[in-house]
């Protein structure tokens, strides 16, 4: 019996939040071929880095979203790391999305360090990820990077991606910052992707 997308979801996201957790920062030691393995067809993704705000006050909350695309094909899931100064943003959390799994590894938040992967094996939207920040200090924008480490395509045929292109962080006008966002955990996620089975463990 083929297993359900359900189940095929929830072990990706297990995959991905077992990478996260393992804090692997370099391509080395990321999940997927390396660049001479990789096939010839496979693009590299763009990847943009978009703010609701980019000159908030301080006190003020912002919403940073990272938008992957890759040409003539649809992302299945996306694995990096966010830099940002610590000083001048502070990670306060995250949208609960039941059909993308996100996982953020925030142990190194205060040093201005997020690990994240974003799986749906249906395909993710262009946005990946929204995260919320509190701003701290000005100029915020320009400390924020990220860091590529390894994409796959959606579908049957999954096509791993080993390189990228990153776009600066920019101020986009249908980013906001959502009514509801924390961090969150694996116990959220096991509620998110399968409520049916939670208690039953």
């Amino acid at each position: 019996m083929q297993p359900s997308f359900l189940s095929r979801l929830r072990l990706g996201a297990a995959c991905v939040a077992a990478v996260a957790v393992a804090g692997c920062s370099n391509a080395d030691r990321s999940v997927g071929p390396s660049p001479e393995q990789q096939p010839a067809s496979a693009p590299g993704a763009v990847i943009a880095l978009e703010l609701s705000q980019a000159n908030a006050a301080v006190g003020s909350r912002i919403a940073v979203g990272i938008k992957a695309t890759v040409p003539g094909a649809t992302l299945g899931a996306l694995q990096g790391v966010l830099h940002y100064d610590a000083t001048r943003l502070h990670y306060l959390g995250q949208p609960l999305d039941a059909a993308t799994a996100t996982i953020v590894n925030d142990a190194q938040a205060g040093q201005g360090m997020l690990r994240l992967g974003s799986l749906n094996g249906r395909g993710l939207a262009p946005r990946t990820a929204v995260l919320v920040f509190e701003v701290a200090g000005a100029d915020y924008a320009k400390s924020l990077n990220y860091e590529f480490q390894v994409a796959g395509t959606a579908g049957s045929r999954l096509i791993p991606i080993s390189r990228a292109s990153v776009v600066p962080a920019a101020a986009v006008a249908d980013l906001q910052v959502p009514a509801e966002y924390r961090t969150l955990g694996r116990a959220d996620w096991d509620r998110a992707l399968a409520p049916e089975k939670v208690g039953l463990r």
